[in-house]
């Protein structure tokens, strides 16, 4: 029951990013005055619908994966009225462009302000100690009985408060005796190690790690993290996807299995973390919207670049061409990601 809590929390935290993603179009839509037609939650049966007095459709559809806002005038293929100013090519190209961003927008706002809440919760600081997170059986660290949440106190007389101390003192000291000190449940413990020999390199078998607290950040500071982390994040995935491209893989990417896999990860360690998780999820669904690639935000900010390059605006038609064709290959891509990850899942 509580993995199925877990599940349905991750589902339905990932329909509200979609949902925010669109209601940003939407609420751009209409402060440009464009018309829009529907708004929907998700896709397939209808379940429920409810017409607005600006004439949009509100609808819920029984599969709720992805939300959409179709805006009068974005299909060329579409007959309308040809004096309807409210359509979306009768509109500035700036006007264009504000509605198409303001998805990615949206998306980003949410992160802040979930970003907001997590640091007025607390960020996990890490503590200047070091404490044992593993130890290896066949180690010298084992046979020396040192334990897993041990703290390391001094190696060789020398004062810990990093894991690079602790790995440059045993690194040096292959073959040699070497005193640990250690608090172990609050008491002092020595333990004389000998680090093994690798290729001239000390081993002692274990994983250390700095215990982390979680520390509530001012209104103000709290504010700043907000801001910065998302800029952090987005930052990371971009060097990520040029190192993806450069070795010509996508190894290190998941879709949909796997974000829901380490949404439920997270669901079971808590709230905060869970909240960490959509906030960054969020950022994700942001950044890989303004992707230049067709059918995304980016590949019809694309075009509205050239249009305001070259003053003329690329044919519609063909532009709708690119565009089925780019949501073509995103859906094959997603279907190869998705059968890796649950290949993968089943292992």
């Amino acid at each position: 029951m509580a993995l199925l809590l877990r599940i349905f929390q991750t589902v339905a935290a990932i329909g509200l990013l979609m949902v925010i993603h669109e209601a940003g179009h939407y609420l751009a839509a209409r402060a440009a005055k464009m018309r829009v037609v529907r708004f929907s939650i998700g896709f397939g049966p209808v379940l429920f619908k409810r017409q607005a007095r600006s004439g949009t459709i509100f609808q819920l559809a029984l599969i709720p994966f992805i939300a959409y806002v179709q805006i009068a005038g974005m299909n060329p293929f579409e007959d309308h009225d040809p004096e309807d100013t409210s359509l979306f090519d009768r509109k500035s190209v700036l006007a264009r462009m504000a509605v198409i961003v303001a998805g990615p927008v949206a998306n980003y706002l949410a992160a802040c302000l979930l970003a907001f809440g997590v640091a007025l919760a607390g960020v996990e600081v890490a503590r200047p100690e070091v404490v044992v997170s593993e130890v290896m059986a066949d180690g010298a660290a084992a046979a020396a009985g040192l334990r897993e949440g041990d703290r390391i106190v001094s190696v060789a007389g020398t004062r810990i408060t990093s894991t690079e101390q602790v790995i440059e003192l045993t690194s040096a000291r292959p073959g040699q005796p070497t005193a640990y000190a250690l608090e172990r449940g609050g008491r002092p413990l020595t333990l004389t190690i000998t680090p093994k020999d690798v290729a001239g390199v000390g081993r002692i078998g274990t994983g250390i790690r700095h215990p982390v607290v979680l520390r509530p950040l001012p209104i103000g500071q709290a504010a700043w993290f907000a801001l910065s982390k998302p800029a952090e994040l987005s930052y990371a995935m971009l060097r990520e996807i040029g190192r993806a491209v450069a070795r010509g893989t996508m190894e290190n990417f998941g879709g949909v299995v796997q974000m829901g896999r380490e949404g439920v990860r997270q669901a079971e360690h808590g709230v905060r973390p869970f909240i960490a998780f959509i906030a960054a999820l969020s950022v994700s669904l942001g950044l890989f919207n303004l992707l230049p690639f067709p059918a995304l935000d980016g590949g019809r900010l694309v075009f509205l670049l050239v249009e305001v390059v070259f003053r003329r605006r690329v044919d519609p038609e063909l532009e709708a061409k690119v565009n089925a064709v780019g949501m073509l290959s995103l859906l094959a891509l997603m279907v190869i990601i998705t059968y890796r990850d649950i290949t993968q899942l089943m292992q």
